[in-house]
């Protein structure tokens, strides 16, 4: 899980060439420890969900930097 949503956001991060271009590991370290903390919650199946819209919001707000 970590390793997916790291390699993920740290491609788009390297793709999207904006102003958090140069943070773009820890930006993706950030969203992988996110993603793991909501993976760790007891939620069922309801993380499966839940993770890629809270992380892709997130994500979002990151690369773009801010809101």
């Amino acid at each position: 899980c970590f390793t997916a949503i790291f390699i993920s956001c740290f491609t788009a991060c390297m793709i999207s060439q904006t102003p958090m271009y140069t943070n773009a590991t820890l930006l993706a370290l950030f969203t992988a420890g996110l993603g793991m903390f909501i993976e760790a919650l007891p939620l069922k199946d309801a993380d499966n969900i839940m993770i890629p819209v809270i992380l892709g919001f997130t994500s979002t707000i990151l690369i773009s930097g801010g809101i």
